[in-house]
């Protein structure tokens, strides 16, 4: 039998394993800081590197998705891989898609419907196939970023969908002595309404800003009203869903005083899990 083609002392078979493994790591940020440098360079000059990152990708959300993966890969997966808003639209899109897979399931011929997930029926190392449906995705994708650009920048009135109502306490931190307010949302949600209890109502109008655990500014509202309620006078706020994936976020309330500028009022954390 032929030796197999060693490179750099490893076989080709154990060098395209060792580099799943390194990417797989990557994205799910447990990659060494002295290497990390080193990765992100081959990500931007290598295509077939890159083209790798965006497989493995898909096959961690499977995994995700399936429940297949450890408990500390998929606490890293929710802190981590979830931290950019693309990432956390994809997982939806593919929750969303799995869903209707399953409620047609019946309805596919027999020799279709094996033991496959939404991403499962991505053929990952067939280099044609995996390219046609890349190319698909891609234009998939960039419809739905088009489309989520045309909705932001020319925002149409429209019904919140399904609601989670949660009401905030101000003050509410880490360094305090209750745990932080957790929210957990489902894929079905589509806007979480925020119910800001105030320490007093002085001030005839409110700002708010919605800042992430990286100081990130995520959402900011102005000229806000402060109506009673059962449980005390509050403000309240509809945040998307999609503009939320999991992590800690911190919302700074502040009172419009008369010659315009803000003063705060109280602050309010919550942190967001899924589902």
């Amino acid at each position: 039998m032929k030796p197999a083609a060693r490179f750099g002392g490893l076989t080709k078979l154990e060098a395209n394993a060792s580099e799943i493994q390194m990417l797989r790591q990557y994205l799910l940020g447990q990659t060494p800081e002295a290497d990390l440098s080193r990765l992100e360079e081959r990500l931007m000059t290598e295509s077939n590197v890159y083209q790798e990152l965006l497989i493995l990708e898909d096959e961690l959300i499977d995994q995700y998705l399936c429940g297949q993966l450890p408990d500390p890969d998929r606490t890293s997966f929710e802190i981590h891989f979830l931290r950019t808003a693309e990432r956390h639209q994809k997982v939806r899109f593919a929750k969303a898609l799995q869903k209707y897979a399953d409620i047609h399931e019946d309805d596919r011929p027999v020799q279709e419907t094996a033991t496959r997930s939404s991403f499962s029926l991505w053929p990952a190392r067939n280099p044609i196939a995996g390219y046609v449906l890349a190319a698909v995705t891609v234009v998939i994708v960039s419809g739905a970023v088009w489309l989520a650009w045309k909705t932001l920048s020319n925002p149409v009135p429209r019904e919140p969908g399904r609601v989670l109502a949660v009401t905030l306490t101000p003050g509410l931190s880490r360094g305090d002595s209750e745990p932080i307010k957790k929210v957990l949302l489902t894929p079905d949600t589509d806007t979480l309404r925020l119910q800001l209890l105030l320490p007093q109502n002085q001030y005839q109008s409110y700002e708010a800003v919605l800042s992430d655990s990286l100081g990130r500014i995520v959402m900011s509202w102005n000229k806000l009203s402060a109506p009673p309620t059962a449980a005390g006078t509050a403000v309240f706020l509809d945040v998307p869903a999609s503009r939320l994936p999991p992590g800690d976020y911190r919302l700074r309330l502040n009172g419009a005083n008369t010659t315009g500028g803000g003063e705060s009022v109280a602050s309010y954390s919550f942190r967001i899990q899924l589902q």
